[in-house]
């Protein structure tokens, strides 16, 4: 998994937050279930961590847009650790660079 995947792992997760923010009137119906269920899926088939050989090399690969940000901590090509954002408030307002 690289950058790439998480991000669009963040935009999934983007929308569906979208979907169920406290702003908008909450109707579980197709597209919600359909976002829900392919987050699901991701989560669960995707994000597979390996165990960290701290003898070896890491390599860490970034990514960020105006609405999100992704890091993961790879080594030999197997994810070890990753974390992702969703701006919200000022925040998006900021250069990419500062995000």
């Amino acid at each position: 998994m690289g950058v790439s995947s998480l991000l669009n792992f963040c935009l999934l997760h983007l929308l569906f937050h979208v979907l169920t923010s406290t702003k908008n009137i909450f109707q579980w119906r197709g597209k919600q279930k359909n976002y829900f269920e392919t987050l699901k899926e991701n989560i669960n088939t995707t994000l597979v961590l390996a165990f960290p050989y701290l003898q070896q090399l890491f390599e860490i690969e970034t990514g960020a847009s105006d609405y999100t940000m992704g890091v993961v901590l790879m080594q030999q090509m197997k994810l070890i650790c990753y974390h992702s954002s969703i701006f919200t408030g000022i925040v998006i307002n900021y250069p990419t660079y500062d995000k």
